[in-house]
């Protein structure tokens, strides 16, 4: 490890190819973690480096390792001053967003992984975790109520997890170009999920059920904050809906394993499912240990895949008002989307694809459950079609939308640059000795995986 003018530099033993390369200008802070309770390494002293969009753990072979070490970065690092008028600082915003496209990339294309590629297309992908700010060690717990029994922890993760979709959802392009910094706070709440116990969630509790949906909103717009190839299209769906991850509780999930084997775990597989609506593979059939047992056909309706043909807006679930909630979104959904025109009645495309949700599957069962839903003119015209004889009524669906928000932002009824030259360019350039200013050998480095 070397610290020069223009960044630190980590090599792999052996090798004079850089492993790991951080700007000098992109280091906010660094603090020793001395925790010996909760760290990887107990014998050996770890200084966490914090960037905007990650922290990176460095272990020495000594307290006087250390100490070296983060001595010669304070001083050469930007003064305090500087610090000052980061966040006012077009330089620095163009870096704060470059930098996360860095990390972001980083995830997809560099060495082993943490976690397994996932098939999608004919290809394995690797995976995005969106949450990997900080390692598990250094974060700190969702729940301050331990002592108070499992339902006060229950409530306050739920209580979490609302405030946390609530601020992703308040966050647009227009807010991060004018103060950016503010979305670290919610990176470092998603970071927290990495240490949810899943034996606090109850499998058939209507509380989980909006703690999960809750959460896989959230993840859905997180993902299109930090979209690298622009908005989505066709093309890109079910890519973006399977790869795009949250670490919960020591395990992995994509969009689509939280949507189709968690939340609808227990309800049927898609009907000959096309984009926006996709089926996971094979392999993520394993997270069926974690379906839901509480089921409920309206959380068809309030589970959104990003397409026009979803509201824009998003409701934050919260469980003493589930049952007003999911009847209200299951009935708004319904009334702006079926059409009546003589005898042909056309609904949403979403009860075709999960039409056994609704009965046996058949066009009679599912008008039956959407007739409830619809205004009591349209009621009685639905009904007098279904009893006619001989003539008969002809059921279609919607084609599937093309077209896909750019973002979602809170329902109403819901509570709660210039391209900058990269500085790691500069790094891998021949390096003059008269600017290196420190070396020593770390002990390991440690970054959050991707």
């Amino acid at each position: 490890c070397g610290v020069f003018k223009s960044g630190i530099i980590f090599y792999a033993p052996l090798t004079n190819k850089p492993s790991l390369q951080i700007s000098l200008f992109d280091i906010k802070s660094l603090r020793n973690f001395d925790d010996a309770d909760f760290s990887p390494l107990p014998c050996y002293p770890i200084v966490a480096i914090e960037t905007d969009w990650q922290f990176y753990y460095v272990a020495f072979a000594s307290e006087n390792d250390r100490s070296r070490f983060v001595e010669k970065v304070e001083e050469h690092r930007l003064p305090t001053e500087t610090d000052v008028v980061r966040g006012v600082n077009d330089l620095w915003k163009a870096r704060f967003w470059q930098g996360f496209q860095e990390a972001m990339e980083a995830s997809l294309t560099g060495g082993k992984r943490k976690w397994a590629k996932i098939p999608s297309g004919s290809k394995l992908r690797h995976r995005t975790i969106l949450n990997g700010r900080k390692m598990v060690f250094d974060i700190d717990p969702i729940s301050s109520q331990v002592e108070a029994g499992k339902l006060a922890e229950i409530e306050e993760l739920e209580e979490f997890v609302a405030r946390m979709l609530n601020l992703s959802l308040n966050t647009t392009f227009q807010t991060l170009e004018k103060e950016p910094s503010s979305f670290i706070t919610f990176l470092d709440m998603t970071s927290q999920l990495r240490g949810l116990s899943w034996d606090l969630l109850s499998l058939d509790s209507p509380r989980t059920l909006c703690i999960l949906t809750n959460l896989y909103h959230c993840m859905f717009q997180h993902a299109l904050l930090l979209a690298m190839n622009g908005s989505l299209h066709k093309r890109s769906a079910g890519h973006f809906m399977r790869t795009t991850c949250y670490e919960i509780g020591g395990d992995v999930f994509s969009l689509a394993e939280l949507q189709h084997c968690v939340i609808r775990g227990n309800m049927s597989r898609p009907h000959s499912p096309k984009v926006p609506y996709l089926d996971v593979p094979k392999k993520s059939d394993s997270y069926q240990f974690y379906a839901l047992k509480y089921v409920d056909p309206r959380i068809n309706f309030v589970l959104n895949t990003g397409d026009t043909s979803c509201p824009e807006s998003i409701v934050t679930l919260r469980s003493d008002e589930l049952e007003t909630q999911l009847q209200s979104l299951t009935t708004s959904f319904i009334k702006e989307r079926i059409s009546i025109l003589g005898r042909t009645i056309t609904l949403p495309k979403i009860f075709d694809i999960y039409r056994n949700d609704f009965g046996p599957g058949d066009s009679a069962s599912i008008l039956r459950y959407c007739i409830d839903f619809l205004p009591d003119a349209e009621q009685n015209e639905a009904r007098m079609l279904m009893r006619s004889d001989p003539d008969p009524y002809i059921v279609k669906y919607q084609p599937c939308s093309e077209n896909y928000h750019t973002l979602f932002r809170p329902h109403p009824d819901s509570t709660i640059a210039i391209p900058l030259k990269n500085h790691c360019d500069e790094l891998e350039e021949e390096i003059d000795e008269d600017e290196l200013l420190y070396t020593m050998t770390p002990t390991s480095t440690l970054t959050p995986k991707t």
